[in-house]
């Protein structure tokens, strides 16, 4: 039965002839340079990033992607360079991406505005005698999915990708909005044409002190193809900001519902930071998987690089 649900999921998806989409990762509030070039250098320090994250265990053919990222400030410029390598497998699909980034950095007060663009080369190939359609034929091992829209072997074939964000980062609350595959760029080879689809996302978080070890850090992730809409609502509770645990809910309406998710994460020192989250189907996909897992490891460097950026001064009546 799970094998039957994803391969028509997966003729569907071959059908709407969009190639790669905008992969999901439920620990988007530690990684945020991955889907906001203007986020690059914001962390004050040399940052990278591993992300790994199975979703639909289960599923044969379910989405696996894994996401590393490098991005360090250059003050002396107010700038902030980034790299990106992406690799994402989903049934007969498989998309590598390897991409750079750039931001400018301003001071408004006691904020930053970063303005950033990202570009990115992608290869993506689909195994087309993997799939199958209801009007193929494939006896004798000979494949025929009487579908010029799809493959009947290897499709392989590579592009390039624009896109740009704004960050503003404030000592009470984080905004972001970005664009990527900005240019909705096509792959092609013969007759056969496959689109990347342009993606929308926006980001808005902020902490909140409870008292003098607790902290609550609730945030929000929409992301729209300008066709349909999914938002993440997370929140997290942090403790002495070594400890973290909380909960997220990824949904819109009853079409965009997907998954309630519990994450967790921890400082392992000043350098290390470990998280991982698992993701509870409750859309009707529920039924042919068991959930999904994803893990982060972070690194950011102790020590700035250069000249830091000088936080504001904070005047107390007590000193």
């Amino acid at each position: 039965m799970k094998k039957i649900y994803f391969l028509l999921l997966g003729i569907g998806l071959a059908a709407g002839v969009q190639a790669q989409q905008w992969p999901q990762y439920s620990l988007y509030s530690w990684n945020q340079f991955a889907f906001n070039p203007a986020y690059a250098g914001m962390d004050n320090a040399l940052s990278f990033t591993g992300v790994v994250r199975k979703q639909w265990l289960g599923l044969e053919g379910s989405p696996l992607s894994q996401q590393a990222n490098l991005h360090v400030p250059v003050y002396f410029l107010n700038s902030g360079f980034g790299l990106y390598l992406s690799n994402d497998q989903t049934g007969a699909e498989h998309t590598l991406g390897v991409g750079v980034a750039y931001s400018y950095q301003i001071e408004l007060g006691a904020a930053v505005l970063s303005a950033g663009v990202n570009g990115q080369w992608l290869q993506y190939t689909l195994d087309g005698s993997k799939l199958r359609t209801p009007q193929g034929s494939y006896e004798g091992g000979a494949i025929d999915h009487n579908d010029v829209a799809l493959p009947e072997s290897r499709f392989s074939a590579s592009t390039n990708t624009l896109g740009a964000g704004l960050y503003l980062q404030h000592p009470r609350f984080n905004l972001g909005v970005s664009v990527q595959n900005a240019l909705e760029p096509s792959l092609a080879q013969n007759n056969i044409k496959f689109t990347v689809d342009r993606a929308f996302l926006g980001f808005a978080g902020t902490r909140v002190n409870l008292g003098r070890h607790w902290q609550w850090q609730p945030s929000i992730l929409a992301k729209t193809n300008s066709r349909q809409w999914q938002v993440d609502w997370t929140n997290i509770l942090g403790y002495d900001g070594n400890f973290f645990g909380g909960f997220s809910f990824r949904g819109y309406d009853r079409l965009s519902i997907d998954a309630a998710v519990l994450l967790a994460g921890i400082r392992l020192n000043d350098q290390f930071f470990l998280g991982y989250a698992y993701d509870l189907s409750i859309s009707p996909l529920r039924q042919a998987n068991d959930g999904s897992h994803e893990l982060i490891l972070r690194y950011t460097l102790s020590k700035g690089i250069g000249q830091e950026r000088i936080p504001p001064v904070i005047y107390s009546p007590r000193f």
